[in-house]
C-alpha cells in the first residue's frame, strides 16, 4: 500500500514539474530560444565533426575483428592494472582521444557482443568515458581561458585521474578469481570469427548509426542548454550559490567559482565556461574546471544511460567514477599549479574575443579529429605490439618451467 502511495506522488511531482517546465518555456520564451540556438551550433559547429570520424572508424574496427585481437594481445596489460580484458584497450584508447560519449558507446557494444561480462563493462564504463583533447585543449583552454598552456595541464590530469579510478574501480565486485593462465584465458576471443559482409554494407551500416548516435547526443545538448537556462533566469542557481557560498565562505571559495560548479553540474560547457570568465584566480578556476570535466554534468550521463539502456550495464558504478574522477582531477590540477604556478599563468591579452565555439572552424574541428583517430589507432598499435612481446615472454617462461 505504501508502495503504491509513493508511486502515484511521484506521478504527481513528475505531471507538476512538467507543467512547471512548459510554463517557464512560455514565459522566457526569448532566453530558450536562444539557449537553444546556442545548444544548435555547440551540436553542429563542434559535437558532430569531433565524435563522427570516431564513430563510424570504431564501428568498421568492430567488423573487422580488431577487438578480439586486441583481446589476446592485451589481457597480459589490461588485466593487472584494471582487472578487465585485453579487449577494454579499444574504448580506453578511443575514450581518451575523441570525446564524450564514445567510451561509453565502445563500453556498450563490447558487453552487446558478448566480449565482457557485466561486472567488467560496469567497471570499464567507470574510466574509459572522458573529455576528449580538442575540447579540453581547443575550446576550454584556449576559447574559455584564453590560455593555451592550461590545456596540456587540463588534459593531463584529466586522463590520469580517470586512470586512477580505473585501478581503484579494479576491485569493484572482483571476487571472482581467474582461473588458467593468461593464455588459456584469452582463447576465448577466437570463439567469433570476424563477419564477412560486403564493405559498403558494413560502411552504411557505420555511417548510419554514428548519425543516429549523433542526432540523440544533440538532443540531449540542446534540452540541457534550455534547462540550463531556465535554472539562470528563475533563480534556482543563484539561490543554491548564495546558499553554498555561505557555507563554504570561510575556506576562501569565490562565488563565481561555486556558480560555475553548480552550473557543471547539469552541463560541462556552461560550467567551464563560467570557471573561464571568473574574476577568481587562475588555480581556483582552473581546479574547478579540471572538476567539471571529470564529472561531465547530467547532460552527458543523461547520454550515457540512453546509450546503456540496450544493455544490463548498471549506471550507479559509473557516477560513482565520474564523480570520483572529477575530485581527483582537481586535486592532481591544484597541486600541478601550485608547483609550476609561473609556467601556466600566461593568459592571452583581455582584448581576445573569440569565444569557444570560434576557437576552430568545423573544417579545423574535422581535421583535428582525424589527427586524434590517427593518434588512438598509434596507441592502440604500440600496445598491442607490446602486449604480444609480453605474451611471447608468458610462453617462454612456461615452456621453461615444464622442462625445469
Amino acid at each position: 500500500m505504501f508502495m503504491i502511495r509513493m508511486f502515484k506522488v511521484k506521478k504527481v511531482l513528475l505531471v507538476m514539474l512538467l507543467l512547471i517546465f512548459i510554463a517557464c518555456l512560455v514565459i522566457f520564451s526569448g532566453k530558450t530560444i536562444e539557449a537553444a540556438n546556442n545548444g544548435i551550433r555547440l551540436w553542429l559547429n563542434i559535437v558532430f565533426p569531433s565524435l563522427f570520424p570516431f564513430l563510424v572508424a570504431s564501428s568498421l574496427l568492430s567488423k573487422s575483428g580488431i577487438i578480439k585481437k586486441l583481446g589476446k594481445l592485451l589481457e597480459p596489460v589490461m588485466r593487472p592494472f584494471f582487472n578487465v580484458p585485453g579487449c577494454g584497450s579499444f574504448p580506453l584508447a578511443m575514450g581518451i582521444t575523441s570525446g564524450y560519449p564514445v567510451g561509453a558507446k565502445l563500453t556498450a557494444e563490447l558487453r552487446e557482443e558478448n566480449y565482457i561480462s557485466k561486472e567488467e563493462a560496469e567497471r570499464l564504463l567507470t574510466f574509459t568515458n572522458n573529455s576528449g583533447p580538442l575540447f579540453i585543449i581547443g575550446a576550454v583552454a584556449v576559447g574559455m581561458f584564453r590560455n593555451h598552456k592550461l590545456g596540456f595541464l587540463l588534459l593531463a590530469s584529466h586522463i590520469l585521474a580517470g586512470i586512477t579510478v580505473g585501478m581503484i574501480f579494479k576491485h569493484y565486485k572482483g571476487e571472482k578469481k581467474n582461473n588458467g593462465s593468461v593464455m588459456n584465458k584469452v582463447k576465448q576471443w577466437n570463439a567469433k570469427k570476424p563477419g564477412t559482409e560486403n564493405f559498403g554494407k558494413i560502411l552504411g551500416e557505420a555511417v548510419k548509426n554514428a548519425v543516429t548516435t549523433l542526432l540523440q547526443i544533440g538532443g540531449y545538448i540542446i534540452f540541457f542548454s534550455v534547462l540550463i537556462c531556465l535554472l539562470n533566469e528563475t533563480g534556482i542557481i543563484s539561490g543554491l550559490t548564495w546558499i553554498f557560498y555561505r557555507l563554504l565562505n570561510c575556506y576562501g571559495i569565490d562565488k563565481s567559482i561555486i556558480e560555475s560548479i553548480l552550473n557543471g553540474f547539469f552541463e560541462i560547457t556552461a560550467g567551464t565556461s563560467l570557471a573561464g570568465s571568473s574574476g577568481s584566480g587562475l588555480i581556483q578556476r582552473a581546479t574547478a574546471a579540471a572538476f567539471i570535466l571529470g564529472w561531465a554534468g547530467l547532460s552527458v550521463h543523461s547520454q550515457v544511460a540512453g546509450i546503456i539502456s540496450s544493455t544490463d550495464i548498471s549506471l550507479r558504478p559509473y557516477l560513482k567514477g565520474k564523480f570520483l574522477q572529477g575530485v581527483i582531477a582537481a586535486v592532481y590540477t591544484y597541486i600541478m599549479l601550485k608547483l609550476f604556478y609561473p609556467v601556466f599563468n600566461n593568459e592571452m591579452p583581455v582584448f581576445y574575443e573569440s569565444g569557444f565555439m570560434d576557437a576552430f572552424s568545423l573544417q579545423e574541428v574535422f581535421v583535428t579529429s582525424l589527427m586524434y583517430l590517427g593518434f588512438s589507432l598509434m596507441i592502440l598499435l604500440v600496445s598491442s605490439l607490446a602486449g604480444k612481446m609480453l605474451i611471447k615472454k608468458i610462453q617462454s617462461g612456461q615452456k621453461a618451467a615444464k622442462k625445469a
